[in-house]
């Protein structure tokens, strides 16, 4: 697992997933970059694709770490949120450029690890 200094953030998972397919749509189809930018209690879910069309998707999070930015797959946030039974995730992050971890809030023997992606 990743070190350092955690940074958690709380969110509804249905949220975060309505919020990932919307952008999905306007990702770009070969790499399917997306950047969630975090700010206190705000997570902005940003994507965008060769044609200069842009999604922008803000979710509403319990967040009091440091402001900042950082690029995931998509489509590997999607998976791992499609296998969590309930309805609150946590996401881990140790700054911008280590992978994040994503949990199930009531079960903490399902953990996905997910390596960021420059954007």
């Amino acid at each position: 697992f990743p070190q350092g200094t955690e940074q958690k953030l709380k969110a509804n998972k249905s949220s975060v997933q309505t919020a990932l397919n919307r952008a999905a749509v306007l990702s770009n189809e070969k790499y399917r970059g997306v950047k969630f930018i975090l700010d206190q209690d705000n997570l902005k879910i940003c994507a965008n694709n060769p044609s200069k069309e842009s999604a922008e998707e803000e979710v509403p999070v319990d967040y009091a770490g440091d402001s900042f930015e950082i690029g995931f797959n998509i489509s590997y946030v999607q998976e791992s949120l499609s296998v969590i039974s309930n309805n609150e995730v946590e996401f881990v992050f140790f700054g911008s450029e280590n992978s994040c971890l994503v949990k199930n809030i009531d079960d903490e023997s399902l953990i996905h690890v997910i390596m960021p992606m420059r954007l």
